[in-house]
């Protein structure tokens, strides 16, 4: 699903950014993993190729006509040697939109069956794989209590145990009528456009407060709101709090990095990071895949996705078998 490659890439020395948010100069070409967000991925002794090769059936039109959803290849207008491969979304006559992330043809939405579904679908996150070494990695599944509103307890109670395959419930651990949950939370390492809000009553009169607009910490008198544009930088939080030692801005401070972190799905794509002037926005459209093992008839197993208006649960039965 695309690797991208950092801004800073480079045959000469160039000042990049370490995983902990420190600067440092390297010289090479250097990747970053769309999985787990690791930086400054050394490709020096990686082959290099020209990604996938295209075999066109050129006359394929001349037996049916095109589809909402084919893939098609033409030339590029300004470069005619350069090929493009898009798929068909709209057909002639027909008004196209495109309204938060979803297509609409003459103002209906169009809908996906599961075989376009599965052609289309990129990949958000692999659990199978975690960076190796990574103490600021933070793993994106994790077993929590649905009841308990307080995360650090939650781990210890949690009926799940996670395994280095996978995770696994163990029945005798809870109440059999409760449900037990892995969830979900999209991680991430560093950047983003997002913005993340924690309350806070006043400014520190011995911190200087941000320039308006431009810093990406703001803090809003009148809503008494401290945001984050973005994932804060580590250096950003330890830089703030050394500043002081009032207890309620620390407190915020901490609880902005940490939740800063927590981002929406976006239609992050690494083919399109040298696209300028482009923002990413959230995506509600998930599929979830995994391999499920059943070792007991009993229980039921729920898989939720909330899209932050919506819960859509699917329950598997076990004993029904349905």
């Amino acid at each position: 699903y695309g690797v991208a490659y950092d801004d800073s890439v480079s045959a000469s020395q160039q000042q990049d950014t370490a995983t902990d948010g420190l600067g440092f100069s390297q010289a090479g070409q250097y990747a970053t993993c769309p999985n787990c967000d690791t930086n400054s991925i050394d490709l020096a002794q990686v082959p290099r190729n020209e990604g996938d090769q295209l075999l066109v059936f050129k006359h394929a039109y001349y037996l049916k006509p095109p589809a909402r959803w084919d893939v098609a290849v033409f030339q590029n207008p300004m470069k005619p040697t350069q090929a493009y491969v898009k798929r068909v979304v709209g057909l002639p006559s027909e008004a196209v939109q495109v309204k938060e992330g979803d297509l609409y043809i003459n103002g209906e939405i169009q809908r996906k069956d599961l075989k376009t579904q599965r052609a289309v679908r990129l990949l958000v996150h692999d659990h199978q794989f975690h960076p190796s070494e990574d103490d600021f990695f933070q793993p994106r599944f994790f077993p929590v209590e649905a009841d308990s509103d307080q995360e650090q307890n939650q781990a210890d109670a949690a009926a799940w145990e996670e395994q280095p395959a996978g995770f696994v419930f163990a029945s005798d651990s809870r109440d059999a009528d409760a449900w037990s949950w892995v969830r979900y939370q999209h991680w991430v390492r560093q950047g983003g456009h997002y913005q993340t809000e924690v309350p806070l009553e006043h400014w520190p009169e011995e911190i200087e407060k941000p320039e308006p607009v431009l810093a990406p910490i703001q803090y809003d008198e009148l809503k008494q709101q401290l945001t984050c544009k973005g994932a804060m930088p580590a250096e950003d939080c330890h830089r703030l709090l050394n500043q002081t030692e009032d207890d309620a801005f620390r407190y915020a401070v901490a609880l902005l990095y940490e939740k800063s972190h927590v981002a929406p799905v976006m239609d992050r794509y690494a083919y399109n990071s040298g696209v300028e002037n482009q923002t990413a926005i959230p995506v509600h459209d998930f599929l979830f895949t995994c391999d499920l093992q059943a070792k007991s008839p009993e229980g039921e197993l729920a898989i939720e996705l909330f899209d932050g208006q919506h819960h859509f649960r699917n329950i598997i039965d076990f004993r029904q078998r349905q």
